[in-house]
């Protein structure tokens, strides 16, 4: 058996592990970002934006290249900057929808009467809210344009692909609620996101809704041209 060959960029477990590899240096690229909590939509935009480029080296044969294209650091980097106004816009508004609703179905549940119907709005509206969170950051990772392009851009990719976007709802909501319900292995799932659960629920999301989003960036050239 050659080791050589085996271990080489171009074998089969050389690809897998420089995959891998990417993956979870973004992934603590992404966490470190993320200490300031406020920067969580630029560093999630910039996580599905360097994902993005992963997969798109990947098809084009060019990532397990000797002295490869993709350096995880600088394109990361590049994610942050190049959406940051957008994608800091995009979480800011999503958080205040969410603490706001949150604070109004509690009021609305000391209410009585016909008042208390307004609870359904609410949770109506943070639904849309989260529904929007689960795609407009994919879109920001892979478009150019304004922040309210993005969120056009969204709420077509939500047209077109239904249940991607359900899926992504489900990628996002699911890990929450175990982490939740699953006191005791909390710790556990605190390293696992850490190290790689993200990335890895991040290049899922990118692999399901990338090929809505590039239908409706070629559909938008078609009709500017």
């Amino acid at each position: 058996m050659n080791i050589g060959g085996f271990l080489s960029n171009d074998s089969k477990f050389g690809k897998m592990m420089t995959k891998i590899g990417t993956i979870i240096v973004l992934n603590i690229l992404f966490v470190i970002s993320c200490v300031p909590v406020v920067t969580v939509g630029p560093a999630l935009s910039a996580l599905y934006y360097s994902l993005d480029e992963l997969l798109k080296e990947e098809e084009n044969d060019r990532l397990y290249m000797t002295g490869g294209t993709i350096n995880p650091v600088r394109v990361f980097l590049r994610g942050i900057r190049r959406r940051f106004p957008a994608s800091l816009a995009a979480w800011l508004l999503f958080v205040g929808i969410m603490i706001l609703g949150s604070v109004n179905l509690q009021i609305c549940a000391a209410w009585q009467g016909p008042m208390r119907y307004l609870s359904s709005v609410i949770a109506m509206v943070m639904f849309t809210a989260f529904a929007g969170f689960a795609l407009v950051f994919p879109v920001l990772g892979r478009t150019e344009g304004s922040f309210k392009d993005a969120f056009r851009m969204a709420f077509e990719t939500a047209l077109i692909s239904p249940l991607g976007t359900i899926a992504s709802m489900l990628i996002y909501a699911v890990p929450l609620i175990i982490i939740r319900l699953d006191t005791v292995n909390q710790p556990l799932y605190a390293f696992i996101f850490c190290f790689f659960g993200c990335g890895v629920l991040a290049m899922t999301v990118t692999k399901l809704l990338m090929k809505p989003i590039e239908r409706i960036r070629e559909l938008n050239k078609a009709q500017e041209a």
